[in-house]
């Protein structure tokens, strides 16, 4: 996959390895997502006022979306707490979050939404290339 948003590049074969994973282990995950409601940094689905499509409803990662939450799944994935660096890391390298400080300066204001951001319009991209 390619894309010309350098800002999603470093994610985007990330997010690739994600999907491929996700095909592997949760059959008709792509079903559940709904797109608009796809954010990257809320790792539970929840309802918020903040919902990137600006509707009404609940928004989370993929992994809320297709697998019943984050921390729940990459237990389930990997055989250890969501929070230890092993779990982490492959978390990272399969696009479910962002390794610490990726693609942004931590004293920049907004670097981190914007990352998250990025690593959000990734997996966007993922799905909407299944969808064509």
């Amino acid at each position: 996959m390619t894309t010309t948003d350098t800002t999603t590049s470093p994610y985007a074969a990330r997010a690739a390895r994600g999907a491929a994973y996700l095909d592997a282990h949760r059959p008709g995950w792509r079903e559940r997502v709904d797109l608009g409601g796809l954010d990257m940094f809320v790792p539970e689905l929840r309802d918020t006022e903040e919902r990137p499509d600006g509707a009404e409803g609940p928004c989370g990662c993929v992994l809320a979306w297709a697998a019943g939450g984050y921390h729940a799944a990459i237990r389930s994935f990997t055989g250890v707490d969501s929070l230890t660096a092993a779990a982490m890391e492959w978390s990272a390298g399969h696009g479910f979050m962002l390794a610490d400080f990726e693609g942004y300066d931590p004293l920049a204001p907004d670097g981190e939404d914007q990352a998250w951001a990025a690593l959000t319009a990734a997996w966007r991209e993922v799905l909407a290339h299944d969808h064509n």
